[in-house]
C-alpha cells in the first residue's frame, strides 16, 4: 500500500486555536527567507478539513509542509480552497529530559492537480 494522501480544504492563515499568549495561532510560516536544511523555500501551513453537517460539523486542522516551487506557489493561497496531494511523515522531537513529542505532517507533492518534482 502506497503512502499517498489526497485532501481538499481551506488553506488556513490562522490555525483555529490560540497560542500560549492567547492570540490566534498562525497556521503557516513562510517568508522568502524561510529555507529548508537543503536550502530551498519551505512553507508550513494547515488545511482546515471539515466533516459532518450542522451541529455535527467537525473541523480538523491538518499540518502540511511544502518545499521549493510548491512552497512558493502556495505562499499566496492563504484563505483559498486547495487540493493537496502528498505523503504522510511522522517526526519525533525530543527536548532535554521531556518525553518525546510526535508530529504528523503531510509533505506536499502537488497542489490543485499539479505535481511538482
Amino acid at each position: 500500500m502506497a503512502n499517498t494522501v489526497r485532501l481538499s480544504g481551506l488553506f488556513q492563515k490562522t490555525a483555529g486555536y490560540k497560542d500560549a499568549t492567547g492570540q490566534p495561532a498562525q497556521a503557516y510560516d513562510y517568508t522568502p527567507a524561510t529555507v529548508s536544511e537543503r536550502g530551498e523555500a519551505m512553507l508550513r501551513f494547515s488545511i482546515a478539513a471539515t466533516r459532518g453537517k450542522g451541529e455535527d460539523l467537525k473541523i480538523s486542522y491538518l499540518r502540511c509542509v511544502a518545499y521549493g516551487a510548491i512552497a512558493e506557489a502556495l505562499a499566496e493561497q492563504a484563505g483559498n480552497q486547495v487540493d493537496v496531494n502528498g505523503h504522510i511523515t511522522i517526526n519525533k522531537v525530543k527536548k532535554g529530559d521531556a518525553p518525546a513529542v510526535y508530529y504528523t505532517n503531510i509533505i506536499v507533492d502537488g497542489v490543485n492537480g499539479t505535481e511538482v518534482a
